[in-house]
């Protein structure tokens, strides 16, 4: 039996916190094909739990994650690979539940798209991150779907094009992490969004990371009335609140 290349934690009496550990380190944690098989498997099942309250997603060692890897020139690996990407998109899109980056160290290429569709993300200080695909023969286009939405046009394309790394303080300014700490407050300030997250009232926090997502579709004029929808749910759910405490 091969070691599980995704190790995955439950914690809290109901297992409400889900850590999900990408465990390929002699690969910088890139994602083969059986990360991904397995990581949709695992985000279909996350997505019927009932009890989840958070996500988190991280790697082993001094690698968050550093892309692909895929042996394009083998029919079988390449077709089994893009299937199994497609799948694991899709399998993410089912969470309902807040997602947080636990960026501990090496992020790029597709790393830099998990940390992006994250809801929040905290970062070790010595974590680097960037777009090297122009250095291995390659260019980012898929990554252009998700970093258009969070990086100035001119700065993305000057990663895109020169492969250019950068630090934990220039992810900070550019708002792709909410925190930069040291590697001993590293974990503790995870746990602290963590229970950030769980102390709220989880139907609330699953009506507004829907509405979010739901919004960012529209255009701006169509918000609106998107929004009156979603007002009419978080009403509705103050009022079984204040039913169930007996206000």
């Amino acid at each position: 039996m091969g070691k599980d290349v995704l190790l995955v934690e439950r914690r809290g009496s109901r297992g409400e916190v889900a850590i999900i550990t990408t465990n390929r380190p002699e690969e910088h944690n890139r994602n083969n094909f059986e990360v991904y098989e397995r990581s949709w498997e695992v985000y279909e099942e996350l997505a019927d739990d009932p009890d989840l309250r958070v996500v988190v997603v991280t790697g082993v060692g001094k690698y968050f994650c550093t892309g692909g890897q895929v042996n394009a020139a083998d029919p079988e690996e390449k077709e089994r690979y893009q299937v199994a990407v497609d799948r694991y998109l899709k399998a993410k899109t089912l969470l309902k539940v807040p997602v947080i980056a636990a960026v501990n160290g090496e992020c790029m290429a597709g790393g830099m798209n998990t940390l992006m569709s994250a809801d929040l993300a905290v970062a070790v200080d010595t974590a680097t991150f960037g777009y090297p695909e122009i250095k291995r023969g390659g260019f980012p286009a898929t990554a252009m779907v998700t970093a258009m939405e969070y990086m100035p046009s001119k700065l993305l394309l000057q990663y895109f094009y020169s492969g250019e790394v950068f630090g934990a303080d220039t992810a900070l300014r550019m708002n792709l992490v909410n925190e930069v700490v040291t590697q001993s407050e590293f974990w503790p300030t995870v746990e602290r969004y963590i229970d950030m997250l769980v102390s709220k009232p989880a139907p609330l926090i699953k009506i507004g990371k829907m509405a979010y997502t739901g919004m960012k579709k529209l255009p701006l004029q169509e918000r609106s009335a998107y929004a009156k929808a979603v007002l009419k749910q978080v009403l509705d759910e103050q009022a079984v609140q204040q039913q169930n405490r007996g206000d």
